[in-house]
């Protein structure tokens, strides 16, 4: 928002409004218990990606487009991180559980470091916009990823 001459409020008006959204992890929550959390992940990445995508392509030119897509993708970001442990609890055994942390606590650390890592390489060859067509593109990779691997009973 401040690169495209929106200025700080109006950035920071964005940032909390994402913020925000994560009372909806409860809901979330629920909708995994009910639907289950296999449907709830998919979808969640499937949309997360259309919001993505349609951020980069609003881009620079329609920034209030643009955060629009962001904060409806920050909703469905807070999807994936309200059920997203689910199946790493369910696939470890209970007694597996202290050991295997340490191996989940490493996954969230480099899951930290790596989209930091790989967007500085993105803004080399193209703009903001790439950054977030390629997360895009990245979550709906995800997203067949857990279509295709979670067992449909969860």
């Amino acid at each position: 928002m401040v690169a495209t001459g929106q200025g700080k409020l109006a950035g920071g008006i964005v940032v909390s409004l994402g913020n925000a959204v994560l009372i909806f992890a409860l809901g979330w929550g629920r909708l995994g218990r009910r639907l289950g959390v296999r449907i709830v992940i998919v979808l969640a990445f499937a949309f997360a990606a259309a919001s993505a995508i349609l951020a980069g392509l609003f881009g620079e030119a329609h920034p209030w487009g643009a955060a629009l897509f962001l904060l409806a993708g920050t909703i469905f970001a807070v999807a994936i991180d309200a059920v997203g442990s689910t199946p790493f609890l369910r696939a470890v055994h209970v007694y597996e559980r202290p050991q295997m942390t340490a191996v989940y606590r490493t996954y969230l650390d480099l899951s930290d470091l790596l989209p930091a890592f790989a967007y500085s390489i993105i803004l080399g060859f193209t703009g903001l916009g790439g950054v977030f067509i390629t997360l895009g593109i990245f979550c709906a990779f995800c997203g067949w990823l857990a279509w295709r691997h979670l067992p449909r009973s969860m």
